[in-house]
């Protein structure tokens, strides 16, 4: 699911009941927030190599890292 990210938005998000809920940024390309039935929340960013498999990068855990440096990352 693509959503225009906001600080309030990622506050409101409930965690799922079981697996992980994973949202992509639509104002930055590759930017994910995936938030786990436990309630662990993380930034991931995922980029393909020219004619490669793509590859996740975790940036780190939210709130710790912001929605702003994550994106700057």
């Amino acid at each position: 699911m693509k959503v225009d990210l906001t600080d309030r938005y990622l506050r409101n998000l409930k965690a799922p009941d079981a697996g992980r809920l994973e949202v992509s940024d639509i104002k930055r390309r590759g930017l994910r927030f995936r938030l786990s039935a436990s309630g662990k929340a993380v930034w991931m960013y995922e980029k393909r190599i020219k004619g490669g498999p793509k590859r996740k990068h975790t940036l780190g855990t939210w709130p710790a890292l912001s929605l702003a440096d994550a994106r700057s990352t």
